[in-house]
């Protein structure tokens, strides 16, 4: 399901013509701020059990095959399953430069630590215990998830999983049906 930001709605949630839309910044800068309000949006369904994250440039080109893997990977301890990238090789702290609407983003260096991090443009499924676990530590800090400092979403997991101990599965089972949109998908492998 689509997922749009709009700082200006009254209520925190929103079904609207198939999107979910959340009160949040709708800009490149509040992707960390709109993926945590999808993640309460399905942690607060009882009957959800986990959520696929894919970037917006990627598309599900066999959902069958989707609906196969989630229940598969949903049996398993893990309580992320994706493709997790190694902190020691470090992240691109000017990937954000010239996507913001924020003149102060586009300036600024990215410098909070990387950890380990979930591949969202490969897609990862958090399972129902991983998301608990996110909105257990964000409630118990008082300035860390304070907007403005994480520009970069999955990174901002990674944090998480890192000082949770959440359960990982570094697996790309993503990459059977998801593609990129630009087709070059296979060439990131």
């Amino acid at each position: 399901m689509p997922i749009v930001g709009n700082n200006e709605m009254e209520p925190v949630f929103c079904l609207v013509d198939g999107a979910l839309e959340i009160k949040c910044n709708d800009f490149y800068e509040g992707v960390p701020e709109k993926l945590l309000g999808a993640f309460l949006y399905v942690l607060l369904a009882p009957q959800a059990r986990s959520v696929i994250k894919i970037d917006v440039n990627v598309s599900v080109v066999d959902w069958t095959l989707l609906w196969e893997h989630t229940q598969r990977y949903e049996q398993t301890d893990a309580d992320l399953i994706g493709f997790i990238r190694d902190a020691a090789h470090g992240i691109d702290r000017f990937w954000h430069f010239g996507k913001c609407n924020s003149e102060t983003w586009n300036n600024r260096k990215y410098t909070r630590p990387a950890y380990c991090w979930p591949d969202g443009g490969r897609g990862y499924l958090m399972k129902r215990p991983g998301l608990e676990k996110i909105f257990a530590y964000i409630s118990c800090q008082k300035n860390m998830f304070e907007i403005g400092n994480y520009i970069y979403e999955d990174v901002m997991i990674g944090e998480v999983m890192y000082w949770n101990q959440i359960k990982t599965q570094n697996e790309d089972f993503t990459k059977a049906f998801l593609r990129d949109s630009d087709e070059s998908f296979n060439t990131r492998i």
